[in-house]
């Protein structure tokens, strides 16, 4: 007859992470019905006589539980059989010693101190979150807790922290790829690592696939994985750090495969032994920290002056960093919290600091452009740095949405400390007024220095109806502006010049302005901030002035310092240009992965890691294989050049619209329609629009053979190509991607090309090596430079098949018409409607996306 539930356990049967001896006995204890599984618990009589050896038997173990002696998060626990299990906090009180249950990489429950500060919380993996009676949310964690009224952002799978004095949710987890987890079931129980990719199965189990340090990729089910911490480097809670690490567990394995391959080649005298056993070697054997690419770095240290300044330009939504290149993989949180620190740091030395920002923060990323309208969800995240001046750039102008977008949220937001000198927004009344405010003149908050703000775009003219920019040479002659600086020709110590123009020498536009300013201040400091070109760079303006101008895509962070009591000018002012990731972020801030992280910026961080999930924008499209396909490293005909790639096998895949007729055709693209490298591994979403942001449209003119065959030749040619400022003058060098348009306006400088020589020894990364006014020695980090190989305005994709001069397609994007009527005019063609006829509505990163879906790249 039935006797209700078992009330033992045989010895043989208990789990084996208890580590019984099997034979000392027929018995085990069995676990009272707790908060966790049977065999997912550890006894309190298992963990004080088998683990602590506190006790000789049961009945010691029974002796020190009713003298209340031992806590379990923060409770007394009296039950010898009571079922402590993973994230649980043991406190012994007599011996002030704190414990928590967690897995070492054999699965077992290791004995792991902690301090008392560590042990005043646990962590907890959601398991659902739902309504309850009258509508009270509550969730439930893993340990069997009810948690009403959690945050509403806490969803299953996420993890909380628990204050075990209240039983409160302090903080908590998103579920999301990137973050650092350990695995608490299957066949990789204990193993920790990061998640890589969540793979979903309706109706069955969902998986997820994880990186361990050692970079090997496994896959487990979700109900066993468990986050720990937001990123690799970053648990919450202190891991195991006995003898049996994972990396000593892999070199035991490495001893032993040695061994058995040895025994298994030698008998048949295999001559490649030692190479064998190097390669397994080589995949086993645990990272050596200083071969890293980061640790393996040489910094530069910071230049501390009176006033420093940190620079931006040309961020172009990229807010979540480079995930594909550790070399920038700083996200915009990572940014926020070391800006925090300097500022702490600059006001406790007595300096100032001011944040700079020179525009260009739209078309270049999935988190700014996969939206409607661009940058609804990035420009937000953008506004949370505490940016002390900036002003707009022409990417801001080419769609009024970006314009209204601008005006309406982020100038009102930063108020007077958005400056807009030249640029203004027509209002729905048709008044145009300025996008910010026209200049702004403040007091630094440290040292006091009395300083007068401009900022300006240079000359564009593609800007939207709803906009207009008014030349930096017509705005010198207005009155309003000459009576500004008269007014304080006596007031000021510093002036700040913040534009979205290049800075280079051969570009006249700040030149004239620097001109007409020293009319009115001929000996004050002048500190210009520049953008556009996409370069990091620094010129000198003359003894008094500089410029600097920091790169793109979150890839630089711009420094620069005045000593206001400077002698000569190497003493008055100072460059660096920061890699934008966390090892010299960390260096800088002199800050351990422990301490960096701020409040705000690891809310942001997190912020951007959901905000990409609910955009899809790491779902994988595809894979690309092999190698990565660049714009500039390697020649325009190298199979690993991408307009090689676009040239010969994607523009082929173009459809035209139905209406259209299909004939032989010649399909041209600037190159400048080519933001970014594409680089191997998996396709996603972020991907199309890193490599191809842009959303123009195909057109045609249908033209002789022998003259469609001649216009990529024209556009080409440099010979003529109108002068810079020239009324209704077109630059086809713009058609460039711009790094690449103002290299080529310039002498090249044959020794930023020459390798930097090390007595160090150590190894290089490939990356920015710049040579500007100051010399080589500005880039915080030394790289082993890379070579921009020249590349033309536009390339083509010929797909013609007959022989005779028949009429055939040529095929464009909309936006360089201009650019094409130009050349037709010069080849003296003029047999063609000025405007073109539609062709095809698909975008090029439309069809990069289906090609590398449907073959492998």
């Amino acid at each position: 007859m039935a006797r209700g539930p078992k009330k033992h356990l045989k010895r043989l049967a208990a789990p084996s992470h208890w580590m019984l001896d099997k034979l000392s006995g027929t018995y085990a204890p069995r676990p009272s019905a707790g908060p966790h599984k049977l065999r997912e618990s550890l006894p309190l009589v298992v963990f004080l006589r088998n683990r602590l050896k506190y006790a000789l038997n049961g009945r010691e173990v029974k002796a020190i539980l009713m003298q209340q002696h031992v806590k379990v998060d923060a409770k007394v626990r009296t039950d010898s059989t009571f079922p402590a299990g993973f994230m649980d906090v043991i406190t012994l009180e007599a011996t002030n010693e704190h414990f928590r249950l967690i897995y070492d990489v054999k699965g077992r429950f290791a004995v792991h101190r902690i301090s008392a500060e560590e042990a005043s919380y646990k962590l907890g993996k959601v398991k659902k979150v739902q309504l309850g009676k009258k509508g009270v949310p509550y969730a439930v964690t893993h340990d069997g807790r009810t948690i009403r009224y959690p945050d509403p952002a806490v969803k299953a799978n996420d993890t909380v922290k628990i204050d075990l004095a209240t039983g409160k949710i302090t903080d908590f987890i998103k579920f999301d790829t990137g973050r650092l987890v350990m695995v608490t079931g299957g066949r990789n129980l204990g193993r920790v690592g990061v998640i890589v990719h969540r793979e979903k199965h309706e109706g069955g189990f969902d998986l997820v696939h994880i990186k361990d340090s050692l970079d090997n990729t496994f896959v487990t089910r979700l109900s066993n994985v468990f986050v720990i911490g937001t990123e690799a480097g970053k648990p919450w809670v202190s891991l195991p750090k006995g003898k049996e690490t994972e990396e000593e567990l892999n070199k035991i394995v490495l001893v032993l495969v040695n061994f058995a391959l040895l025994g298994f080649l030698w008998s048949y005298n295999q001559p490649k032994i030692s190479e064998k056993l190097l390669h397994l070697n080589a995949r086993i054997r645990a990272p050596d920290p200083n071969t890293s690419a980061s640790a393996s770095s040489i910094y530069r240290d910071l230049n501390w002056n009176d006033i420093n300044f940190i620079h931006t330009t040309d961020t172009h939504g990229w807010y979540s960093g480079h995930l594909n290149q550790k070399q920038y993989n700083a996200n915009w949180g990572d940014f926020i919290s070391f800006t925090t620190h300097l500022k702490s740091q600059a006001y406790l030395q007595g300096q100032d600091l001011l944040l700079i920002d020179s525009g260009d923060r739209h078309d270049g990323n999935g988190f700014s452009d996969i939206t409607n309208p661009n940058g609804k969800v990035s420009t937000p995240i953008f506004m949370k740095q505490n940016y002390d001046l900036l002003t707009i750039g022409n990417h801001e102008l080419y769609v009024w949405e970006n314009s209204r977008q601008e005006y309406e949220l982020v100038a009102d937001y930063f108020g007077d400390k958005y400056i807009s000198t030249n640029v203004e927004y027509k209002l729905s009344n048709g008044t145009f007024v300025p996008f910010g405010q026209k200049y702004k003149y403040f007091t630094t908050p440290v040292k006091h220095l009395r300083t007068l703000a401009l900022g300006f775009l240079f000359d564009f003219n593609r800007f939207n109806n709803g906009t207009r920019v008014i030349p930096i040479a017509e705005i010198i002659t207005q009155d309003w502006f000459n009576q500004v600086l008269q007014e304080h020709q006596q007031k000021v110590d510093l002036i700040i010049v913040v534009t979205h123009t290049p800075i280079s020498h051969d570009y006249p536009e700040l030149y004239n302005l620097h001109s007409h300013l020293r009319q009115f201040f001929p000996n004050i400091i002048i500190q210009y901030f520049g953008g556009h070109s996409h370069i990091r760079d620094f010129t000198v303006f003359d003894e008094f002035a500089t410029g600097l101008q920091s790169g793109r895509y979150c890839e630089t962070i711009g420094w620069t310092s005045v000593n206001m009591e400077g002698s000569d000018l190497h003493e008055r002012f100072s460059r660096s240009y920061l890699d934008f990731n966390l090892h010299s972020f960390l260096y800088h801030t002199n800050k351990t992965v422990e301490q960096f992280d701020t409040a705000k910026g690891k809310h942001v961080s997190q912020l951007i890691t959901e905000t990409r999930n609910k955009l899809n924008l790491n779902r994988a499209l595809g894979y690309v294989n092999g190698s990565n396909y660049y714009i500039d490293y390697v020649p325009i005909d190298h199979k690993n050049n991408i307009f090689n790639l676009l040239t010969s096998k994607v523009l082929t895949t173009l459809t035209p619209n139905r209406n259209v007729k299909r004939q032989d055709r010649i399909i041209i693209i600037n190159t400048g329609s080519i933001r970014y490298d594409l680089y191997k591994g998996p396709y996603t979403i972020d991907s199309q629009y890193i490599v191809s942001p842009f959303e123009n449209i195909w057109v045609k003119f249908s033209l002789p053979k022998s003259v469609a065959i001649q216009v990529a030749s024209k556009l080409n040619d440099n010979g003529y190509i109108f002068t810079k400022g020239q009324s209704g003058s077109i630059d086809n060098r713009r058609l460039l991607p711009p790094h690449q348009y103002y290299s080529s306006q310039s002498v090249k400088r044959e020794e930023s090309q020459i390798p930097l020589t090390l007595e160090t020894g150590k190894k290089l990364t490939k990356g920015y090596v710049t040579h500007d006014d100051f010399g080589n020695d500005g880039d915080d980090t030394l790289h082993k430079p890379v070579v921009n190989f020249p590349i033309p305005n536009v390339v083509e994709s010929e797909q013609i098949h007959s022989e005779d001069d028949g009429v055939i397609d040529l095929v464009f994007y909309d936006f360089i018409t201009p650019n094409i009527v130009w050349a037709l005019n010069e080849l003296n063609y003029t047999k063609f409607d000025q405007t073109p006829s539609i062709y095809s509505s698909k975008y090029l990163g439309d069809l990069l996306t289906e090609y590398i879906q449907k073959f492998i790249v």
